[in-house]
This record gives structure tokens, C-alpha cells and sequence, in this order.
């Protein structure tokens, strides 16, 4: 039967594998949008009790939140590639891969950030939340 339990988490693991290869760039590049995304959460910081970390958020968060997004690929790619070898990898860039998307969600609905960010009709938060249910339904089965 073609679509088993094995099959849909591949599916699903190179939709969140793809989703967030393909941020990545962004992340690193210090992009006018990713430059936005985080100044707009530190300068929300600033306004409360996370005003401590609101200087190192916004001159690092993007590279910590790369970092981890690059790291969660690697492990999901192990899982995907060599799934005997690493058993532990697709539950553990699963749980990874929901985590970093759950802040991404928290920012879009809690910050100023909003759902639409600079006029993009709502996809970085709609991949996010692609992300965040491919990821929990990766861990799941």
C-alpha cells in the first residue's frame, strides 16, 4: 500500500525540509524582510520583560534561528536518507522542526509582526503553520 505511515512522513518531512532550506538564505544574507521580522520583535521586546535580550535578538536572531533551522534539516535529511542508521533523527527533527516553528507562530500572532509581514499576503505565517502541522504529524506516527 503506497500510503502508509513511512510514506506520509517522507512526504512530510521534505515539505518542512524544503520550507525551511529555502528560508535559509534569507537567514543568513541579512535580507530587507528578515532585517524587518526581527527589529520589529526586539523593538516588541523592548516594551517588556524580555528588554534584556532585545539588543542580542535583534542583532543575532536571525543567525540563531538559521543555525537551528539548518541543524533541524541536517537531522531531518538523516532520517530521510539513512532512517536505520539514525532511528532517534525523524523524532528529533520533528520535535525540533514544531518547536522552532511554535515561536515562529507565537511572534506572527503576539508581536506587532502580525500575520502579514511587508505585503506578503500571509505566507511566511501560512509556512509556518505548514511546517508546525507537517512536523507534529511527522512525530505523531
Amino acid at each position: 500500500m503506497i500510503f502508509t505511515k513511512p510514506t506520509w512522513k517522507r512526504i512530510f518531512s521534505v515539505v518542512v525540509i524544503l520550507i525551511f532550506s529555502q528560508t535559509l538564505f534569507f537567514k543568513f544574507t541579512s535580507s530587507p524582510e528578515t532585517v524587518h521580522i526581527f527589529h520589529t520583535i526586539s523593538e516588541w521586546m523592548r516594551g517588556n520583560f524580555l528588554s534584556f535580550q532585545a539588543d542580542f535578538f535583534d542583532a543575532y536572531g536571525a543567525y540563531v534561528t538559521g543555525v537551528a533551522e539548518l541543524i533541524t534539516v541536517l537531522i531531518l535529511l538523516l532520517a530521510l536518507f539513512f532512517p536505520s542508521r539514525f532511528p532517534w533523527s525523524q523524532k528529533v527533527g520533528s520535535f525540533f522542526a514544531f518547536n522552532l516553528m511554535a515561536g515562529a507562530i507565537f511572534f506572527h500572532l503576539v508581536t506587532p509582526l502580525g500575520i502579514i509581514v511587508l505585503e506578503d499576503g500571509g505566507l511566511l505565517f501560512g509556512m509556518s503553520c505548514i511546517s508546525a502541522i507537517f512536523s507534529l504529524l511527522i512525530f505523531l506516527l
